[in-house]
């Protein structure tokens, strides 16, 4: 039997879907991409148009793949239970808990014929997914997910109701993946999760955090590697953390999201700080890291901004001269604070300010970039290009830099190359 992984959203959905993947591969299913009996989606609900591009997905690998069992997992698959319990082109639904089950209900379906449904509406109540698997890596670099669900309640944002209460991982799986991908001779281990810092193992009682497993981690890694964090909350970067940067296999990158630049609406986001408090931080961090690149999230069109809100946000995103945002309109969720305020914004005003901020982005990009030129940076080898015939991959800051080379590489390597152009 042959299976196929479709995976929309996040890291940490990538991560989720490599461990199903493993588990398909232990029960004797081989990845197929022309001819799969088993298709997995991974599903995402983040916004509107993820949940319009998870059901279009599925409708169109039932389409191309006419009498493949059709397996839908993830946010959308959660929030929408009832609609996919309907739906005749979806065969398994299981959301964002039963996953590890797949491969079973998989063998049940094609015992009996019958739609399998392995959803639980309480999120809220759900415990950290344990599976009895480690993660088949990225070819180059491999993600690690410490923790699950976000206790936050942003206003706008639909995945505490979707992924669940904040939950952690045991310190010593984790500890144990470490070992395991260092062995494998991977070189580079990207920490994930919906609400990475807030990670917490109360298992001994001991208040074993997000900064004490950072310090184990180290402990194991090798003296040449790195580890790069995926997302973290200014609130998370405290003096402890601070510390931690002085040891340089923390890479020179960290994505702070931020959402927005303007006080009102953060407080109206629920977002737990203010401008002040999080320029604060960046400089704090740029204090021991001066050529670090920070990048960030920035949400545009919240109902309550309006020119002036969105001013004081892009003067303010200047002030914090990221490397790099990733912008996104505001999408109404259902049943989240902000959406009984309305809609407020035109569609045609949220775009023009995507524009307006991803041009600046550029700007930043541009500007960071240009301080490395002539430079050497240590580059993490993902790929190589035929057309090209270069060799492709990502600097510890982040930077992706393309090269020529007479050695003979392999994607994982660390090679240190002159950055002679901005990409």
């Amino acid at each position: 039997m042959k299976y196929l992984l479709v995976t929309l959203g996040c890291k940490v959905n990538a991560y989720e879907s490599s461990l199903v993947g493993e588990m398909l591969i232990e029960r004797g299913l081989t990845y197929d991409k022309d001819n799969p009996d088993l298709i997995v989606i991974n599903t995402c609900a983040v916004t509107t148009m993820s949940e319009h591009k998870s059901r279009q997905m599925l409708h169109r690998y039932h389409e191309k793949f006419p009498h493949a069992i059709i397996a839908v997992m993830g946010c959308y698959a959660q929030r929408d239970y009832k609609r996919l319990e309907k739906d005749d082109s979806v065969n398994i639904v299981v959301g964002t808990s039963n996953r590890h089950i797949i491969p079973d209900l998989f063998s049940e379906y094609l015992q009996t014929g019958k739609k399998c449904m392995a959803v639980e509406p309480a999120t809220r109540q759900f415990s950290y997914e344990h599976f009895d698997v480690f993660s088949t890596p990225l070819i180059s670099r491999a993600y690690l997910k410490i923790q699950d669900g976000c206790d936050m309640f942003c206003h706008y944002c639909i995945i505490p109701f979707l992924r669940g209460k904040s939950r952690s991982r045991a310190r010593e799986d984790i500890l144990s993946e470490v070992h395991s991908l260092v062995k494998r001779g991977f070189s580079e281990i990207i920490l994930t999760g919906i609400d990475m810092a807030s990670y917490r193992d109360d298992s001994k009682n001991d208040n074993y955090d997000f900064v004490a497993l950072l310090q184990d981690i180290l402990l194991i890694l090798p003296k040449q590697f790195r580890l790069r964090l995926s997302s973290l909350e200014c609130h998370a970067i405290d003096d402890r953390f601070l510390d931690l940067l002085k040891d340089e296999r923390i890479v020179d990158h960290l994505h702070i999201p931020l959402q927005s630049g303007s006080n009102a609406v953060l407080k109206a986001m629920n977002r737990h700080y203010d401008t002040d408090f999080y320029f604060n931080k960046i400089n704090a961090v740029r204090q021991r890291r001066p050529n670090i690149a920070i990048t960030s999230d920035v949400m545009v069109g919240y109902y309550n901004e309006g020119e002036k809100e969105f001013k004081e946000t892009y003067a303010f995103i200047e002030r914090c001269a990221f490397s790099e945002l990733h912008v996104f309109p505001y999408s109404m969720r259902p049943n989240t604070a902000a959406s009984y305020k309305g809609d407020l914004v035109t569609a045609n005003i949220k775009k023009q300010r995507v524009k307006a901020l991803l041009d600046l982005s550029t700007s930043m990009h541009e500007t960071y970039a240009k301080k490395f030129l002539g430079k050497p940076l240590e580059v993490l080898v993902e790929e190589y290009d035929d057309k090209t015939k270069c060799f492709c991959g990502h600097a510890a800051n982040y930077l992706y830099v393309s090269f020529k080379s007479n050695q003979d590489l392999h994607r994982g390597d660390l090679v240190n190359v002159i950055y002679d152009k901005i990409e």
